[in-house]
C-alpha cells in the first residue's frame, strides 16, 4: 500500500508484522529468550551452577506440552529454536494464547522465576536479532520468535526511552480499523498470477486424485483386515477345539487308567475276600466239629457225673454204715452225764452224735 494516504483516513505502521490483521499462531512461535533475569537478592546462589529453561502450557492448570534445554551459567538465555509443528502434540497450534513458565533450577530444587500469560496478537515486533545496540532491556525481559524476527511486550507503566526509542510502532491502534503499513514499493509483488493459479489448481486434483486412491487402498486394506481378522478368529477358534480335544484325550485316558487300577484293586480285594470266606468256611466246620465233639463230651460228662453221683451217694451210705458197724461192733464208743465220748476209755475231742 502507498505511503500517500492520509493518516486521518488509516493509521499507519511502519512495520507489516504489526498490523493486527497478521495472523500469530502458536505454530508460529520457534524461540524464546531472557534478558536481565534478576535473581533474590536476599540468597546466595552459585551462579555457575545455575540453570535456567523454560515451559509452555496450553493453560496454568495444564502440564507442559514443550519443555525446553537447561541453560547453565547465564542470566540472559537464548534456547534452541523448536518448531511445535513437528512435535507429537495433542494440541491446538492455531490458538493465539499460551503459558510462558521461565523456570529456575539449583541442584535438585526448581522454582518458577516468571510466568506470562501471552496473547501473541498483543506483541510487538522488536528487531530481526537479539543483539540490538543502544538498547537496554528491563529486567526479566522475556522475548518471543516469530516470524523470523523477535517480538516483544511493550510495558509502558515502566518507562523505558531506549526501547521506546528504537521500536518502530510504539502503539498498535485496534480500535481504528483497517490499519495501513508503510512499505517500499520495490519489494511488492503480486501474491499469484495465472500460472501460480493453474499449479495450485493443478496440485489440488492431483491431491482428489490421491486422496480417492488412499481411499481406495484403505477400502481393500479394511477388507482385507477383515478378511485376515476372520481367518485369525477361525484359527484361533480351530486351535481352541485342538487343545479341549486334546485335553479330554488326557482326561479319558487318565480316566481309563484309574478305572483299570481301580479294578484291579477290586479283583485283589475280591480275591482276598474269598480267600477269607474260604477260611472262615473251614473254620466254621472245624468249629462244627468241635460241637459235635463237645456235645457228645457233655453227654458223656454228664452220664459220668450222674454215675459219680450214685456211686458218691453209695459210697458215703456205705461208708456210713461201715462206721456204724465199726462203731457198733468193733469199737463202741462211751458217752458219760456230760455228753462227751469215749472209745475205749479215750476221749474223742469235738465227736459227733453217729446215733
Amino acid at each position: 500500500m502507498s505511503a500517500h494516504t492520509s493518516d486521518e483516513e488509516f493509521p499507519l505502521l511502519k512495520n507489516p508484522l504489526n498490523l493486527p490483521t497478521y495472523q500469530r499462531r502458536l505454530r508460529h512461535l520457534h524461540g524464546i529468550a531472557v534478558r536481565n533475569l534478576q535473581l533474590p537478592k536476599n540468597q546466595t546462589v552459585d551462579f555457575s551452577k545455575l540453570q535456567v529453561f523454560f515451559t509452555l502450557h496450553k493453560d496454568c492448570k495444564q502440564k507442559a506440552l514443550y519443555t525446553s534445554e537447561k541453560i547453565t551459567g547465564s542470566l540472559n538465555p537464548t534456547w534452541q529454536s523448536f518448531d511445535l509443528q513437528k512435535c507429537d502434540l495433542d494440541v491446538d497450534l492455531t490458538t493465539k494464547f499460551v503459558v510462558v513458565r521461565i523456570w529456575i533450577s539449583h541442584g535438585q530444587a526448581s522454582r518458577v522465576k516468571i510466568e506470562a500469560n501471552v496473547h501473541l496478537s498483543g506483541l510487538i515486533f522488536f528487531a530481526d536479532k537479539l543483539q540490538v545496540v543502544g538498547v537496554k532491556h528491563q529486567p526479566n525481559t522475556v522475548l518471543f520468535g516469530l516470524f523470523g524476527g523477535y517480538f516483544i511486550h511493550l510495558n509502558t507503566s515502566v518507562p523505558n526511552p531506549q526501547l521506546t526509542e528504537w521500536l518502530p510502532d510504539k502503539v498498535i491502534p485496534t480500535d481504528r480499523l483497517p490499519v495501513a503499513a508503510i512499505v517500499d514499493q520495490s519489494t511488492l509483488r503480486p501474491s499469484y498470477n495465472t500460472n501460480s493459479l493453474s499449479r495450485i489448481h493443478t496440485v489440488q486434483r492431483a491431491i482428489k486424485q490421491t486422496q480417492a486412491s488412499v481411499r481406495r487402498i484403505h477400502s481393500q486394506l479394511e477388507d482385507k483386515l477383515l478378511s485376515s481378522n476372520e481367518n485369525s478368529e477361525k484359527l484361533s477358534e480351530r486351535e481352541v477345539l485342538l487343545m479341549k480335544v486334546r485335553q479330554l484325550r488326557h482326561e479319558l485316558l487318565w480316566q481309563t487308567q484309574k478305572r483299570q487300577t481301580e479294578q484291579e484293586a477290586l479283583e485283589s480285594f475280591k480275591a482276598q475276600q474269598d480267600t477269607k470266606l474260604n477260611d472262615i468256611k473251614e473254620k466254621r466246620g472245624r468249629l462244627q466239629n468241635l460241637c459235635k465233639e463237645m456235645e457228645e463230651n457233655q453227654s458223656m460228662h454228664i452220664q459220668s457225673k450222674e454215675m459219680l453221683v450214685k456211686e458218691n451217694a453209695q459210697v458215703l451210705f456205705r461208708r456210713k454204715q461201715i462206721i456204724s458197724e465199726m462203731v457198733q461192733l468193733i469199737y463202741p464208743i462211751s458217752e458219760d452225764q456230760k455228753e462227751n465220748c469215749y472209745i475205749c476209755k479215750v476221749k474223742l475231742p469235738n465227736a459227733e452224735n453217729y446215733q
